[in-house]
C-alpha cells in the first residue's frame, strides 16, 4: 500500500520521509455505512500541506460513493511534523452479494517554500456485504419505521431559550421585510428541487452515458432527502405523505420513481437507459415538487 506513495515522494528530498494510508476497516460495510480513511505524513518543519485540495464534504466521488467531511491537523513528533489527515465517505450501493469495492485515490500536496509535491494516496480496497440475504426474495422482504424519538419534557431554561429564539427569529424576519429581501419566507432547501431540476435537464441534453439515468435519479434523491430533513426510502413514502402533505398529489409519481430506481440501483443487470422512465418525466416531477414546496413555504 505504502510503496506508490513513497516512491513519489522520494523526489520530495528531506522533506517527506513517510506516509501511511488505511481505512478503519476494510470489511463490514453495507450500504449507508460510513468508511473513514486515516493518512499520516512525518515531514520536516516548515512544510505545509496544501490542505485546499482536500475533497469538500458532500462531494461525489462516484455514482456509489459521496464525501461525508474531511480536516487535517499538525502534531510535532520527535521534531519533526505530522500530518494527519482523515476523511470520511458514505457508501451509497446495494448489494445482493458481498462485493469487493475500491476508494479511488485523492490527490494531495505538500508545499516547503517554492517547491511543491503533488502525490496521491493509493487506491484502497474494502469489502461491501448485502443487506438482505441471497435466497431471500426482494418481495419478501418487510421494510419496518423507525421508532420515534421519546418525547422528553422541557425545563424552564429550554422554555426560556424558545422564547428568545421565537423573538429573533421575529426581529430577523422584520428586518429582512423591511429591507426587501425576497423571499425572506421562502425555505432554502425547497431551492434544492429547482437546482436539480436544472442539473437533470443538463444530464438528459448531454450525449448519452452509461450512467446518466442513475446520475439523474441520484441527484433527484438527495435533493428530496434535504427537503425532507432525512434519507428518504421508498418503505418511507406514507410517512413522508403525512410529514409533507404539499406532496401528496404527485404520490403517484413518486412511487413509480421510487420503483424504476430500485430497479437501477439493486437489480443486477438493469439497463441504465432512460426508455423505462424518460429523464423528462423525472425533470418534470422535480419542477412539480418545487411548485408545491414553494407553496407550503
Amino acid at each position: 500500500m505504502l510503496l506508490p506513495l513513497l516512491a513519489c515522494l522520494s523526489s520530495f528530498q528531506g522533506h517527506a520521509r513517510a506516509l501511511d494510508s488505511r481505512l478503519d476497516r476494510d470489511f463490514g460495510a453495507v450500504m449507508g455505512s460510513v468508511v473513514h480513511q486515516s493518512i499520516v505524513l512525518e515531514s520536516d518543519p516548515g512544510t505545509q500541506l496544501e490542505d485546499n485540495l482536500l475533497p469538500a464534504a458532500g462531494s461525489p466521488v462516484n455514482n456509489w460513493l459521496e464525501v461525508r467531511g474531511s480536516g487535517w491537523r499538525l502534531e510535532q513528533h520527535d521534531g519533526q511534523a505530522r500530518f494527519l489527515i482523515d476523511i470520511d465517505y458514505q457508501v451509497f450501493k446495494g448489494v445482493r452479494q458481498p462485493e469487493s469495492l475500491t476508494i479511488p485515490p485523492i490527490g494531495l500536496s505538500l508545499r516547503k517554500g517554492s517547491e511543491s509535491l503533488p502525490f496521491e494516496t493509493p487506491p484502497l480496497a474494502f469489502s461491501l456485504s448485502p443487506l438482505i440475504p441471497e435466497d431471500t426474495a426482494d418481495e419478501t422482504v418487510t421494510l419496518r419505521p423507525l421508532h420515534p424519538a421519546p418525547d422528553l419534557p422541557a425545563s424552564a431554561h429550554g422554555a426560556r431559550l424558545l422564547v428568545w429564539l421565537a423573538a429573533l427569529a421575529s426581529l430577523a424576519l422584520f428586518a429582512a421585510w423591511q429591507l426587501g429581501l425576497p423571499p425572506f419566507f421562502a425555505r432554502g432547501d425547497s431551492h434544492a428541487f429547482l437546482a436539480t431540476a436544472r442539473e437533470i435537464r443538463r444530464l438528459r441534453r448531454a450525449p448519452a452515458a452509461p450512467d446518466t439515468s442513475r446520475q439523474a435519479f441520484l441527484a433527484f434523491h438527495r435533493a428530496l432527502n434535504r427537503y425532507a430533513g432525512r434519507t428518504v426510502l421508498e418503505a418511507h413514502l406514507p410517512s413522508l405523505m403525512e410529514e409533507r402533505p404539499e406532496l401528496a398529489e404527485l404520490r403517484g409519481e413518486l412511487e413509480a420513481l421510487f420503483a424504476q430506481s430500485h430497479r437501477l440501483f439493486f437489480i443486477p443487470g438493469t439497463v441504465d437507459t432512460a426508455d423505462a422512465f424518460p429523464l423528462s418525466r423525472l425533470e418534470q416531477i422535480c419542477r412539480r415538487c418545487q411548485r408545491l414546496a414553494g407553496r407550503r413555504a
